[in-house]
């Protein structure tokens, strides 16, 4: 049986997309093999391993001294979860707001100008970046974003499905527990959680420590 021409753009239409969800599972299951990948980031053992814990656990903790690159390993978290989760809205807090701006810096000085063709992809993915420091942001084409906030009363108000706290000793319990945390009051909505049958796959959010 002869295929018409829409039949046959239909089936490469539906080649194509299943070879993306082959390549975003595999991704997303190793996001240290995407930065090597997609993003051309030579990553040492340990950054691989922090990478992997990050996206397979609800909560994560990174204490480390100063050199060991906590900022430069989550601001790779941070664009390789935007990228493959459309949608992933984080936000980073600290107790200043120079702290809260170093990942989005590092991003913006860092890896969209020190990796080659690694940097050309991460840009084509990136709508919009500022480092102001009232207003630093990270907007992405497929919806994410990256924002900072100051860890006080006064960062009431704001949602995200990932919360970074940079130099979380020095944020007050009481801000922690009644202002930050509560942050995390929606999830990201992906579109096949419109099916009923897949309503148990929603996914959880996440908090960084660092």
């Amino acid at each position: 049986m002869v295929k018409t021409e829409k039949e046959v753009k239909f089936d490469r239409y539906n080649s194509v997309m299943r070879a993306v969800a082959r390549w975003a599972s595999f991704f997303k299951e190793n996001p240290h093999r995407f930065a090597e990948i997609f993003l051309n980031i030579k990553l040492k053992e340990f950054q691989k391993i922090n990478l992997y814990e990050m996206f397979h656990n609800t909560h994560f903790m990174y204490v480390a001294s100063r050199g060991q690159g906590k900022t430069w390993t989550t601001a790779v978290y941070c664009v390789i979860k935007c990228i493959l989760f459309p949608g992933t809205k984080i936000c980073i807090a600290s107790g200043s707001k120079k702290q809260a701006l170093e990942v989005i810096s590092t991003i913006q000085d860092n890896l969209l100008k020190e990796f080659s063709w690694g940097s050309d992809n991460l840009n084509n993915e990136i709508a919009f970046i500022s480092t102001n420091i009232n207003s630093a942001r990270c907007d992405f084409k497929n919806g994410s974003w990256i924002k900072t906030v100051t860890a006080t009363d006064t960062a009431r108000g704001n949602h995200c499905t990932v919360l970074v706290l940079d130099e979380f000793r020095m944020i007050s319990e009481d801000v922690l527990s009644k202002v930050l945390t509560k942050f995390l009051t929606i999830k990201r909505h992906p579109g096949y959680l419109n099916n009923p049958k897949y309503a148990s796959l929603a996914e959880e959010n996440m908090e960084i420590y660092l």
